[in-house]
């Protein structure tokens, strides 16, 4: 697309990243804690650097503050060894897992990587009967167009019939954000759906056009989410890609489906 350009250079997708959130009912007992201690070294094939995360405790008491630190889990980091980027990164503290990719590797490998490492953490925590609140799964796209003296068009990257948007939307002035959610069921799950929309357009910068797209389940009416399971979460976010291809199908024009090969 003339004068569009996408967060990494010579990327062929908008997606700037897509996460899996995980988050358990219960914080993870003292047992497993200590479990977590050694969590680099089990994966340090796919996860070359490591920082411990520390939660923060206050206390009052007679009138004094007193404040104190302890490890709560890890950030994991995989870089890119041609570009030392980040390309993954796999966060686990005692209330939740994050799975994040920034260099999305197409739908296949990214969802079959996040299900063995899910899978893998099972085992390690000995999650499988730990209960699990709601598994979210993110998707980021953006896009920089370079606006100059032009007229903002919102038909530049939208369906303007899309049902997303409403005709207060459609006055074209370059900033607005539109953050709408729903609930529906599937499958025996219930689901959460949050699409956010928004526009920024900083001085002597490209306009960036966002869309956050949150699919969670919170929900399931036969125990999947009783504990952590690799099968489960893989099962939900097929479910998320499905919604979130239909909803940026509804949403964006077929030039730009057809620029971030959404379908190909």
């Amino acid at each position: 697309m003339k004068d569009v350009q996408l967060e990494r250079a010579g990327a062929s997708h908008s997606l700037v990243d897509a996460t899996i959130i995980i988050a358990f009912a219960n914080d993870l007992d003292a047992q497993r804690l200590e479990k977590l201690q050694s969590l680099p070294e089990h994966f340090k094939e796919s996860f070359t650097k490591s920082s411990a995360n520390q939660s923060l405790n206050v206390s009052v008491s007679e009138g004094k503050t007193e404040s104190s630190t302890e490890f709560s889990g890890w950030t994991l980091d995989q870089i890119s060894t041609s570009s030392d980027l980040l390309d993954w990164q796999l966060v686990v503290d005692q209330n939740r897992i994050i799975i994040k990719c920034l260099e999305y590797p197409g739908w296949s490998s990214f969802r079959d990587s996040s299900a063995l490492w899910i899978s893998q953490l099972s085992e390690f925590l000995d999650l499988a009967n730990w209960p699990v609140q709601e598994i979210g799964v993110m998707f980021t796209d953006r896009f920089y167009w370079s606006l100059n003296d032009k007229a903002y068009r919102l038909g530049k990257f939208f369906n303007e019939h899309s049902r997303f948007l409403p005709e207060s939307i459609k006055q074209g002035t370059p900033l607005w954000h539109l953050f709408q959610g729903w609930i529906e069921e599937s499958d025996g799950r219930e689901y959460i759906q949050n699409l956010n929309l928004s526009t920024q357009w900083e001085e002597k910068k490209p306009h960036k056009t966002e869309i956050l797209n949150v699919i969670r389940c919170v929900k399931s009416s036969n125990g999947e989410l009783s504990g952590l399971n690799g099968d489960t979460a893989k099962a939900i976010m097929e479910k998320a890609h499905h919604d979130n291809k239909k909803t940026l199908n509804d949403l964006l024009t077929p030039e730009t489906l057809e620029f971030i090969g959404l379908n190909s």
